[in-house]
């Protein structure tokens, strides 16, 4: 679907919290078509603040870790300090083999 034409100027304003939070104006998210659990990146440019949408191909999206699997993976990585282990991956799927595996000792 081709994004749409921002209407007005295509500027907005919007405030930073405490936390370095700030909201996408809405009128902006949908113009470029920005939706919950998108990735966006921002980037110093001339001076100002670009923000990017991410695309994230179906192949990345295929070796990212789902939050249960990253829940999962945090918690034998904090087992691993208390014991003093280390585990090095050389690729995500290494890693979900591995947190498999180290899961089903654990039951």
């Amino acid at each position: 679907m081709p994004a749409k034409r921002p209407r007005g100027n295509g500027h907005a304003t919007s405030i930073v919290s405490v936390r370095g939070q700030t909201i996408i104006p809405k009128r902006l998210r949908d113009t470029c078509q920005i939706h919950e659990g998108d990735r966006i990146r921002w980037r110093l440019y001339k001076g100002g603040l670009l923000v990017e949408r991410l695309i994230i191909t179906p192949a990345q999206k295929a070796d990212a870790l789902t939050d249960r699997e990253w829940r999962q993976l945090d918690r034998l990585v904090s087992r691993q300090r208390k014991a003093q282990q280390r585990t090095h991956y050389t690729s995500v799927e290494d890693a979900k083999g591995h947190s498999r595996k180290l899961t089903r000792h654990a039951h």
